[in-house]
């Protein structure tokens, strides 16, 4: 959809502060008020202005957690999970990815705990952990010492993550890349739910 000068040059004011007066934004675009107003309008109806939001302050952004969340859908389940995870109010992203995963979200919480009880929510956990102090194990311990070490680190790391469902993506070294695929179930029977009680 192509947009003239004039409402480019409004979006962009728009973006800078969307609270900015009709008055404001009239005298900075040399414009009527009257013609910013229908403008205005005009992008709501089009679909272009979707919405006015707010900016934080960088103090009070860098006070928060953020993480990006890898969620993994099994076939046909991606709309109701998409449409679950739009209404957690602390994912602030989705986007859709080629690769391992099929999502990503961005979520932002005021702290470590409400991170973990998100991911819970939301049934996906990416994890990539290593063995502590490994670099002086192989500085100080002979190499016929450091392969049963790993072995037994991976067996240990590998039966734990399986039994919760998960995946081991990788081992590399002392390094495990695991991946617990989203609960779908969940968001299957809130979909139903929701049918049901609408009909």
């Amino acid at each position: 959809m192509a947009l003239g000068r004039a409402d480019e040059a409004l979006l962009s004011l728009l973006r800078e502060n969307a609270r900015a007066s009709t008055a404001e934004i009239a005298r900075r675009l040399k414009l009527s008020r009257t013609t910013v107003q229908s403008r205005i309008q005009r992008l709501e109806q089009m679909g272009v202005i979707a919405g006015y939001t707010v900016r934080v302050g960088d103090d009070f952004s860098r006070d928060r957690i953020r993480a990006l969340i890898m969620v993994t859908v099994l076939p046909k389940q991606m709309p109701a999970v998409v449409q679950a995870l739009r209404g957690m109010p602390e994912l602030r992203s989705l986007q859709s990815v080629s690769g391992p995963w099929d999502l990503v979200a961005l979520a932002i919480v005021p702290t470590i705990g409400e991170m973990d009880e998100l991911t819970d929510r939301i049934g996906a956990v990416l994890w990539f952990s290593d063995l502590r102090g490994y670099t002086r194990i192989t500085d100080t311990a002979q190499p016929e010492q450091v392969i049963p070490l790993l072995n037994d680190y991976a067996e240990a790391v590998i039966s734990a993550v399986t039994d919760q469902g998960g995946d081991v993506l990788k081992l590399i070294g002392d390094g495990t890349h695991v991946r617990v695929v989203v609960n779908v179930a969940r968001f299957d029977q809130r979909a139903q739910a929701k049918t049901m009680g609408a009909q």
